[in-house]
């Protein structure tokens, strides 16, 4: 999406990308040697400083093992309860799409109250889900000064594109002149193409192709089939506006082999019905 447009099923087995196996045992692994020092020097001080270095470095190795052994069963455990919640919760998009259930068991699974970056991440899936006038509302909740520089771009990319997705030209055209400034930033960073991408929706949305396409080239750069997937149903807009309707019909082919959640595959399938119009007109 944005961060925020890589679906919400995505996003979701990101954050559980952090309780990975690999991770949980460096975790424990470093808490176990901080914990075994202390031990250590645990017993040392009790016994009267009586051990000599050799016994004490047994000491320490003990109870390194022993820490290592049960703070990874114990974070193995927690993940594999995290991983549990998150495939119900994945379940409950497959079924349902983004309902208020849905959201109420995200709302739970990212941990309530809601930080201003998570309030920011639970804006995305709103956005993500369809349901664009509530990612706005859910961003009115965020106190703004307390976002870093990336997610007050951020916070204002989902603005944006929100107006963008609902085809609110008069909004999407506030939005952005009111923050230009926060746009110009990120585009001179360049750290977040998805941004790039979201300057181009908004420059076609205004009639300006050519600009449109260079922001969807350059915002391809990036190695994310879910941004390539979005990129291509903005050109596959560009070429049908400009009517070449075959280049249209490849990106629509093209992205449909990209696409990562239902929100794109509907996108891809209005498009797909926009070139299909074209072709009926020119036959």
């Amino acid at each position: 999406m944005n961060k925020a447009k890589g679906g919400d099923t995505v996003k979701l087995h990101v954050i559980s990308k952090y309780n990975s196996l690999a991770k949980n045992l460096l975790l424990s692994l470093a808490s176990s040697v901080v914990g075994a020092y202390g031990l250590m020097c645990l017993v040392w001080v009790v016994t009267g400083l009586k051990y000599n270095a050799l016994t004490c470095v047994k000491i320490y190795l003990v109870c390194d093992l022993l820490l290592l052994a049960g703070l990874f069963a114990v974070s193995c455990a927690f993940s594999y309860q995290r991983k549990k919640e998150l495939d119900r919760i994945t379940d409950r998009y497959a079924q349902f799409g983004s309902d208020d259930e849905y959201f109420r068991m995200l709302k739970a699974y990212m941990g309530e109250p809601l930080s201003d970056s998570k309030l920011l991440l639970y804006a995305s899936c709103h956005l993500e889900g369809g349901r664009y006038a509530d990612s706005r509302k859910v961003l009115e909740n965020i106190d703004f000064s307390k976002l870093d520089a990336d997610e007050q771009e951020e916070y204002f990319n989902i603005c944006l594109y929100s107006a963008i997705l609902e085809n609110n030209k008069e909004l999407a055209n506030d939005i952005y002149f009111k923050a230009r400034h926060y746009f110009d930033r990120a585009v001179m960073a360049g750290k977040n193409r998805y941004i790039l991408h979201t300057l181009g929706m908004f420059c076609l949305m205004n009639g300006k192709l050519e600009n449109a396409y260079t922001l969807f080239m350059s915002a391809m750069r990036e190695r994310n089939v879910s941004l390539k997937c979005e990129c291509d149903i903005g050109l596959g807009h560009c070429y049908l506006a400009s009517g070449d309707k075959e280049s249209a019909k490849e990106m629509c082919y093209t992205a449909a082999e990209q696409a990562v959640t239902r929100s794109q595959a509907m996108r891809i399938r209005e498009l797909m019905i926009l070139v299909e119009e074209e072709y009926r007109k020119s036959s």
